[in-house]
């Protein structure tokens, strides 16, 4: 996986719009992949807190982009061979053999096939109510992308989790699915977390889970730990895949997301302890995240 700077390569693509609903968006340009596709929704599925509905394997040869805007699910995306270019929200990628990339929902992405080498990869969707709390339980909330040079175990629950869509109105078979799609999400926590923060970094994510309701000024912040401004964002990317300042609005923006659960806070509640003193501006910033606005976001929640 190599991070790039300049996200140009995605920006001056054109595409096609081909899907759209609700605040989610899906746009389309070039070839379309020789694919192996399984998709099923059912009201069974849909009721339950996790599962898994898409499952694709891909072979790319020609020029492909797709481009998510406010994208309303979780997308995980493995590359088995060649190279395959990732836009997650404002980071850019470009993955390559035992790359997993996890596109959270609320964002914008691109997924675009530029080389001449063919690429083959996999892609699976994940839906749920329980979602966003157990990516934050298994702390994959703030992870883009995961290094899995081994794809045994993930072939594997490809393989269980297509089974159970043959079958979507069973009952038995979306227990299925739920089970199998919460250990595939328990594997790549275990994965993650084989991966070691360097120790100046670990101490910086502790401090701002301890303090990101407060105000923070991430330069002066860079001077106290003993790094310029440039040195602690290129240490924090090479460690976690965004800028420090990146990492902090995601986290303020999940906090929000999970206080917003229950009506015990107000949303100018919900915003202060998130760390805006604006609520307006914590408007604006959720709906550019989540896809939607606090209060809609509070509404849907207690649909289910």
């Amino acid at each position: 996986m190599r991070l790039l700077d300049d996200l140009s390569i995605f920006l001056q693509q054109k595409a096609r719009l081909q899907y759209h609903a609700g605040a989610f968006s899906l746009y389309q340009s070039g070839e379309n992949p020789d694919s192996v596709l399984v998709a099923q929704r059912s009201e069974v599925l849909e009721q339950l807190g996790i599962f898994c509905c898409y499952l694709g394997r891909s072979e790319i040869r020609d020029f492909y982009l797709q481009r998510r805007v406010k994208q309303n699910f979780l997308s995980l995306e493995y590359i088995y061979s060649g190279e395959f270019y990732i836009r997650n929200g404002d980071r850019g990628y470009l993955g390559e053999a035992g790359d997993l990339f996890l596109l959270h929902r609320g964002m914008d992405h691109d997924l675009m096939f530029l080389s001449e080498k063919k690429c083959r990869k996999m892609g699976m969707i994940l839906y749920g109510w329980m979602l966003p709390d157990l990516l934050k339980l298994f702390q994959l909330d703030h992870v883009d992308v995961i290094h899995l040079p081994d794809s045994k175990r993930l072939d594997d629950l490809f393989d269980r989790i297509r089974d159970t869509l043959q079958n979507a109105v069973s009952h038995a078979s979306c227990e299925q699915n739920a089970a199998y799609t919460f250990g595939l999400l328990q594997m790549l926590s275990n994965v993650s977390k084989t991966e070691p923060l360097p120790p100046e970094i670990a101490r910086i994510l502790e401090f701002f889970e301890a303090h990101c309701s407060e105000p923070l000024n991430i330069r002066r912040l860079a001077s106290e730990w003993g790094m310029s401004l440039p040195t602690l964002n290129k240490r924090f990317r090479a460690a976690v895949h965004m800028t420090p300042y990146q990492y902090l609005l995601r986290l303020r923006l999940q906090r929000a997301a999970y206080l917003l659960q229950t009506d015990d806070w107000t949303i100018k509640e919900v915003a202060e302890l998130a760390g805006y003193r604006n609520p307006l501006h914590f408007s604006s910033e959720f709906h550019r995240f989540h896809g939607c606005s606090p209060r809609e976001f509070r509404k849907k929640l207690h649909s289910f």
